[in-house]
């Protein structure tokens, strides 16, 4: 699971939106390492979760959070797909 931070700079959270990074393209390169064993890898970029995540870092968790189970919903329908099917999931908050 990475983080829209991957790819969204966001104040006071430079190192975490780096690290996200730097996962976002490790994976894009394991990926690619891994297809010959037919292992498959699926980014997950949630946003803001309902999570303590936030609040234990000092943060504000967005009044539009989403929720983990929600997901987690989306995660189990992106692995359910036939593995010829290539699937990366972004998920935004409305609003």
């Amino acid at each position: 699971v990475l983080s829209t931070s991957a790819f969204t700079a966001r104040k006071k959270e430079s190192a975490y939106c780096a690290a996200k990074a730097a996962a976002e393209h490790w994976s894009d390169c394991a990926k690619q390492e891994l297809q010959e064993y037919d292992v498959r890898l699926i980014h997950v970029f949630p946003g803001g979760m309902k999570t303590k995540f936030a609040e234990n870092s000092g943060l504000q968790i967005p009044p539009n959070a989403m929720d983990p189970d929600e997901v987690a919903d989306f995660i189990l329908n992106a692995l359910a797909k036939p593995r010829n099917i290539v699937t990366d999931v972004r998920m935004y908050r409305k609003g």
